[in-house]
């Protein structure tokens, strides 16, 4: 229960300031990151799933085109596949396994399928705490007013 007293109302200010700065924000940083992570797996199997069916639709072509990845998504370079029968997949957990194109097709179709669903969780989580960060600061506002 809110009272009148100033002191009561600068600790409440003080404890609300702290919960904010030391545990929504960082919650929401922390969300916000594992949404956008999804986010980014989940653009890479679309990708790696554009790809296979381009392949599949230009068997005649002698060449498969790709972007590789050299290093930890930091070093990439466009790499010419002269035998796409079967491709190196990053299932997750640093294994890569070899899979054929149909099979990459297939893998790249069920995992898109997770991943929307954990994004769909993970933006809900960063709504959450979106609301509870705006929650926090109108709380910090009430105070602030009722401390003038």
């Amino acid at each position: 229960m809110l009272t009148n007293n100033p002191d009561d109302t600068k600790q409440k200010m003080e404890d609300y300031t702290h919960f904010l700065k030391d545990t929504l924000k960082p919650n929401l940083a922390v969300a916000l990151r594992a949404r956008n992570d999804t986010q980014h797996e989940m653009d890479e199997f679309v990708t790696l799933q554009k790809d296979m069916l381009l392949w599949e639709n230009n068997l005649n072509c002698p060449l498969l085109t790709l972007e590789a990845d050299l290093g930890h998504e930091r070093v990439r370079c466009e790499a010419q596949v002269v035998d796409a029968a079967t491709i190196f997949v990053n299932v997750g957990y640093g294994f890569h396994v070899e899979l054929t194109c149909d099979e990459a097709t297939r893998f790249a179709k069920r995992r898109i399928e997770l991943l929307t669903t954990k994004l769909k969780l993970r933006e809900i989580e960063v709504i959450r705490l979106t609301d509870h960060v705006t929650s926090a600061q109108e709380i910090l506002e009430q105070l602030a007013r009722m401390s003038s």
